[in-house]
């Protein structure tokens, strides 16, 4: 079955066509980039081993949900941009593979706002000018892949922890994002999520690592569109969760029709972990977490 891929950026479409009757994506996240190698040593190592073993995977597209660097602003943060442009920019796009031509797209993670001191920084400027946009979608035939920016560090109730701060929480959705999100889940089709920080992490504790502002407005929206999958990162954990039942799935691969499920993903920079996810007309199949490790043997 032939299939168009249409990825909407600034209201300009690119095309890709191929023919298979599911899209497989391998979800990678918090790669950390790092010019110095001071908190992340082996993200090129990782990277390499997976994609001189992409033929045992062949994904159709390549996620990667935030903590694209180290650190995204501020002083030396460009040289993470151009280790980022080395690994994976050809003349038109990102590519995880360029031999093969599979595209890869990015979301925003906390990291994206840090300095190399790691203060936040007001804004992404570095990723909107490196990278593209913060919240877009692709269209896959009947797909509807969503991407959003979960925002920077923050303590919701920072006085719960009696002076030992967790994992930080995400500032979350702004008003032009839920609008935004409205409009954009109203397809008539397959839809799932990609986003930096998970919606839920009840291993965490009291709201450890999710994001905070306008969650309910968003569950609602997901929940009354249908929606999927919510896949994500920023733990360095591996997980999936029905939100719905609030149980931790076991039972691998799992085969989702309805139902809101959470996927996380590990660090693929400092751990090398990866997961397959397939969509068909009609249902996603999200198979157990890999790393890279197990490609060499």
């Amino acid at each position: 079955m032939k299939r168009i891929i249409l990825v909407l950026v600034l209201s300009i479409i690119y095309t890709l066509s191929y023919a298979k009757d599911f899209v497989r994506i391998l979800h990678i996240t918090d790669l950390h980039i790092d010019v110095f190698k001071l908190f992340s040593k082996d993200f090129v190592k990782n990277v390499e081993i997976l994609r001189s073993n992409i033929s045992l995977i062949l994904p159709d597209i390549v996620v990667l949900t935030g903590d694209i660097v180290e650190f995204g602003e501020g002083i030396f943060s460009c040289f993470n941009y151009g280790i980022l442009y080395s690994m994976f920019y050809s003349n038109d796009g990102f590519y995880f593979d360029m031999v093969r031509g599979i595209p890869m797209f990015m979301v925003v993670g906390n990291h994206e706002y840090h300095t190399i001191f790691k203060i936040n920084s007001i804004d992404v400027g570095n990723y909107l000018r490196y990278v593209g946009v913060r919240d877009y979608f692709v269209d896959i035939g009947n797909v509807r892949l969503l991407f959003l920016d979960t925002g920077s560090d923050y303590y919701f109730s920072p006085w719960m922890y009696n002076g030992v701060l967790p994992e930080p929480e995400a500032s979350g959705l702004n008003a032009s994002q839920i609008k935004f999100l409205r409009s954009a889940l109203s397809y008539n089709g397959i839809k799932i999520i990609f986003t930096h920080h998970p919606f839920i992490n009840f291993e965490g504790g009291y709201l450890e690592g999710i994001f905070m502002f306008n969650r309910e407005e968003f569950y609602k929206l997901v929940k009354d569109n249908n929606v999927l999958l919510i896949v994500s990162g920023h733990i360095h954990g591996n997980i999936v969760y029905d939100i719905d039942k609030e149980v931790v799935e076991s039972s691998f691969p799992l085969v989702i029709s309805n139902g809101i499920r959470q996927v996380i993903t590990g660090s693929i920079g400092k751990d090398g972990f990866f997961r397959v996810i397939d969509v068909y007309e009609d249902r996603v199949v999200v198979y157990l977490h890999s790393n890279v490790i197990d490609l060499l043997e």
